[in-house]
């Protein structure tokens, strides 16, 4: 119907809605125009038929991204670009030890995203057994999309060294399963040498309880009597929420006032931060757009395109809420 109505091939008209083959930009939005207007919508099963897919992405998801609180954006982008390219997609969370998930053994999918760390089991199984294309969200793998620790770091110190902060700690957890975290320290260290700003060790802390509510006492002690000291930081790069938080205790023991007598900035995902009090200054690592950089290179792969195994590094962006602020501001 839609090629008899605008005088192309039924070929063309599949092309242009799927964003593949030579056509111009101009005729490709007029076919996509034309296809909203009349309610048009492919068929999957024959789509199916003829190119051997299913039309269907996995998406699996490990614990640590939800404790992170980086699902909404990643479930964002993906339900926005599936709907654009008329993908259907299937969501399965993954704890440590997890079987594998049915949407992968049952060959009802195309390729899989796989954000975050996976338990031993998967890691072994997606290296060995996996039968259909897979990209890793997050962290490192055959195809992988990560956040750019380095230019994140190198972000982070502009912007308080822009606000005048020549006194910067890092709080930081040691026992971890993210990369992104474990990858954050040095390049912290390094982008204080790009400044020329003096690196304190005393100010680096590098927490060992992966769950400081739980274990929060240490930490906030060891906080609070840095924070009395004359020669202290002047802000603070927290590599989570909860790690800010227990400086914000800290800090409210210590009569130290926030922002004005210590900034704070955190690597976390805006809309917990946003939803925190306070509405802490954020690093987002930008997950939407590592999303959408994976699901491309997936459709390249599932295209038979040749793909390069280097990982893309997605650079993220700085977000100033009520926990930054000039150091020449007076409460």
């Amino acid at each position: 119907m839609l090629a008899k109505e605008l005088g192309v091939t039924p070929n063309t008209v599949s092309a242009a809605l799927r964003d593949t083959g030579r056509i111009s930009e101009t005729k490709r939005k007029e076919i996509k125009m034309l296809a909203a207007e009349l309610g048009y919508r492919p068929h999957l099963g024959a789509q199916s038929l003829r190119s051997k897919r299913t039309r269907h992405i996995g998406l699996l998801l490990s614990a640590d991204v939800v404790a992170y609180g980086f699902q909404n954006p990643i479930l964002r982008a993906l339900a926005s670009e599936c709907q654009a390219h008329g993908l259907r997609y299937q969501v399965e969370w993954c704890h440590p030890g997890q079987k594998v998930p049915s949407l992968v053994t049952e060959g009802m999918i195309d390729g899989i995203i796989v954000g975050g760390k996976m338990g031993p089991a998967m890691c072994d199984w997606l290296a060995r057994s996996c039968h259909i294309p897979y990209i890793s969200l997050a962290e490192p793998g055959p195809y992988a999309i990560q956040p750019d620790a380095a230019a994140n770091q190198r972000k982070v110190i502009d912007f308080l060294y822009s606000l005048g902060h020549r006194s910067i700690g890092l709080l930081a957890l040691t026992r971890t399963n993210s990369t992104y975290h474990k990858e954050s320290i040095q390049p912290f260290r390094k982008a204080l040498q790009n400044m020329d700003l003096a690196i304190n060790e005393k100010f680096i802390i590098r927490h060992e309880d992966k769950q400081t509510t739980g274990n929060r006492q240490p930490l906030e002690a060891q906080l609070h009597s840095m924070l009395r000291q004359p020669k202290r930081p002047t802000a603070f790069v927290c590599m989570g929420l909860n790690l800010a938080q227990v400086l914000v205790v800290a800090a409210l023991r210590a009569n130290v006032a926030i922002p004005y007598e210590l900034s704070i900035i955190v690597h976390t995902a805006e809309h917990m931060a946003a939803e925190a009090y306070p509405r802490y200054s954020v690093l987002d690592p930008d997950s939407e757009l590592m999303t959408r950089k994976g699901l491309e290179k997936l459709n390249d792969l599932l295209e038979g395109k040749e793909v390069s195994h280097k990982p893309v590094r997605v650079p993220g962006r700085i977000v100033g809420y009520d926990t930054t602020a000039s150091v020449n501001i007076k409460k």
